[in-house]
């Protein structure tokens, strides 16, 4: 049965009013951290905060912070799109997936990862590469419990097949002239939780991955597209609000008067198109095991950058481990590669190499139809019997039924 629409119209319209009167003072608050931002020049002030929010008495900050202080810069400093050098590579690659069915026989998941080369500078065509890996033996399908694994699983695993498959590239390429960019469509401070099967193993993967980029001297970024849900740089700002006695007794995992903002809404006031904000890390347990187990070149740093080219700004994040972050030259590369990569696109900015590799990387359903044909062929062929649990089969013929019956 199809969803009734008009028994959830008038919920939807409740919805809209209540979005609307969220925060009838948001314009205000924006303005006072406006001022604020652009006031937030004392680096010394900034760290010393941050040094209180670190101590074990304080709990819960979980807002950006300034790099080390040789790599610090001006929070409200604003750093206009650097030219591109005149040879780059760059690598861009994502992934999709087949999720495994616990209602099919037989089981098994597919990871798919596209990867795209692009360069500028010389007269060559773009490589592209599709690599299929299909997984179906009980140890890749099943948990400590023997259970079927979950999709946050196959998730994990997928992204790290991704960087492991850029890392690999770059590495062939690591003696190209020029600089090499690469790029993922995910941030870079990437974890594992507690459900994730094969955790530890995951998270090592990911390491070894990173380290070869870094050999490859790979800049490497993880773009993050109109992070609706960033609120780092407006932690900080309520963290350079408050009192500095009212740090100590404070539990600094609420946003105080901004609690409506976001990082959107700020860096949309200030980042004209081209321009990227000043260079952050994020103050988390996450990034703090990153440093300490990974190793110092491997803490994870942010900027914003508009990559609009008109008026309308469109904001998106940048991550990039910190071997990048302290190289100014490549910061510019990173940030001139992201801002002319989106320029590529026109009215819809988001890097062309990401998108071609998303293109590359993704499997519809007649391909998922096609390859489970193909499966089920093989399986004719050894004699086997390919079907579906009675409950699946149920309701493939409920759903494929359109006929309506009046009661």
């Amino acid at each position: 049965m199809a969803l009734e629409f008009n028994k959830i119209i008038d919920k939807v319209e409740r919805m809209g009013r209540w979005l609307a009167r969220r925060d009838p003072n948001m314009d205000d608050r924006l303005d006072e951290a406006l001022a604020l931002y652009e006031a937030s020049t004392d680096l010394e002030n900034i760290q010393k905060r941050i040094r209180i929010v670190r101590q074990s008495s304080v709990s819960g900050y979980r807002g950006a912070a300034p790099l080390d202080s040789a790599y610090a810069e001006i929070l409200p400093e604003r750093f206009a799109r650097p030219a591109l050098p005149p040879l780059v590579t760059i690598l861009a690659c994502d992934g999709s997936q087949i999720y495994p069915d616990r209602h099919t026989y037989p089981r098994y998941y597919l990871l798919n990862i596209g990867l795209f080369v692009y360069y500028t500078g010389v007269n060559r065509r773009p490589d592209q590469f599709t690599l299929p890996q299909l997984y179906y033996t009980g140890k890749a399908l099943r948990d400590t419990r023997k259970r079927l694994i979950n999709r946050r699983t196959v998730d994990a695993r997928r992204s790290v097949r991704e960087v492991d498959v850029l890392s690999q590239h770059a590495w062939q390429l690591r003696h190209e002239a020029g600089a090499l960019v690469t790029f993922v469509d995910n941030r870079l401070l990437f974890f594992t939780g507690g459900d994730v099967t094969g955790a530890d193993k995951i998270m090592n993967e990911y390491r070894r991955a990173l380290v070869r980029l870094h050999r490859s001297n790979a800049i490497l970024g993880g773009y993050v597209d109109a992070p609706q849900d960033s609120r780092q740089v407006i932690r900080l700002l309520h963290l350079l609000s408050m009192e500095e006695e009212r740090i100590y007794h404070s539990d600094m995992r609420g946003l105080g008067k901004f609690d409506a903002l976001t990082d959107i809404h700020l860096f949309r006031a200030v980042l004209r198109p081209g321009e990227r904000s000043a260079l952050l890390v994020q103050n988390s347990p996450a990034n703090y095991e990153y440093r300490e187990s990974f190793g110092e070149d491997y803490e994870i740093a942010f900027f914003f950058v508009n990559v609009s080219r008109d008026a309308r700004p469109h904001i998106a994040r940048v991550d990039l481990p910190m071997w990048v972050a302290r190289d100014k030259a490549a910061v510019d590369t990173l940030h001139a590669a992201v801002v002319s990569q989106c320029a590529i696109q026109g009215s819809k900015p988001y890097p062309y190499a990401l998108t071609r590799a998303d293109e590359l990387a993704y499997v519809s359903g007649k391909d998922r139809e096609k390859l489970e044909e193909l499966i089920h062929l093989e399986m004719r062929k050894h004699l086997m019997t390919p079907g579906m649990t009675p409950k699946q089969s149920m309701k493939n013929i409920a759903r494929g039924f359109k006929r309506r019956h009046k009661l």
